[in-house]
């Protein structure tokens, strides 16, 4: 880290695999890095976290993100911290896995009738608000949601990405137990699921 000019935290994982846990790489890589800014007297520090962030002890996931959202607040340092949404554009999570389920079996459960709002942001943007938080000092010490402009509905991005890759799509409302069974399936089955068990509690 010596002779750059700032960080840009961008470290973070969706679900726990041995070591990496949600506290060693959300909680513990940001108290390094901090540290490591400290020792080389860098005092620039751009920190990437999740607009579901919140102190929870429930939910490792969002809880975690919490505490590194913390331990930046009080570092000392020229922070600014920024809370993505959902993420989308190449090689993302979102559409990706969404168009692999769809083909996979065009049936999609959604919670009730799948009227949870998102408010999707493409990576372009959040970068652009990254390079715009570097530039301007008017952003350290301050903590931005980093969101798209439309709300929508979770059945309405379904629907969007399936037209968009002219796909066939069936939203079946489901109750709140069938989806916990399926996330589980999702979590054991596949390596990068689109849903984990504590990434789906968003309430």
């Amino acid at each position: 880290m010596r002779d750059c000019d700032a960080i840009v935290n961008l470290i973070g994982i969706k679900r726990q695999s041995g070591e990496q846990t949600f506290a060693r790489v959300h909680v513990e890589t940001t108290r390094h890095l901090i540290e490591a800014a400290r020792q080389v007297g860098l005092r620039r520090f751009v920190h990437i976290s999740v607009v579901a962030a919140r102190r929870d002890a429930r939910h490792g996931y969002h809880d975690t993100k919490w505490q590194a959202e913390e331990l930046v607040r009080e570092s000392g340092l020229d922070f600014t911290i920024l809370k993505p949404g959902v993420i989308y554009g190449r090689g993302d999570d979102m559409i990706t896995h969404l168009v692999k389920m769809i083909r996979f079996c065009p049936l999609f459960p959604v919670v009730g009738k799948g009227a949870s709002i998102l408010q999707p942001v493409s990576g372009g943007d959040v970068a652009r608000v990254v390079a715009a938080a570097l530039e301007r000092d008017v952003s350290i010490g301050k903590t931005y949601e980093v969101v798209g402009p439309e709300p929508m509905m979770l059945r309405d991005v379904v629907r969007t990405v399936a037209k968009g890759t002219s796909l066939n799509v069936w939203i079946i409302p489901t109750p709140i137990w069938f989806q916990r069974v399926s996330v589980r399936a999702m979590h054991a089955l596949f390596r990068n699921p689109l849903s984990t068990p504590r990434l789906s509690c968003k309430c």
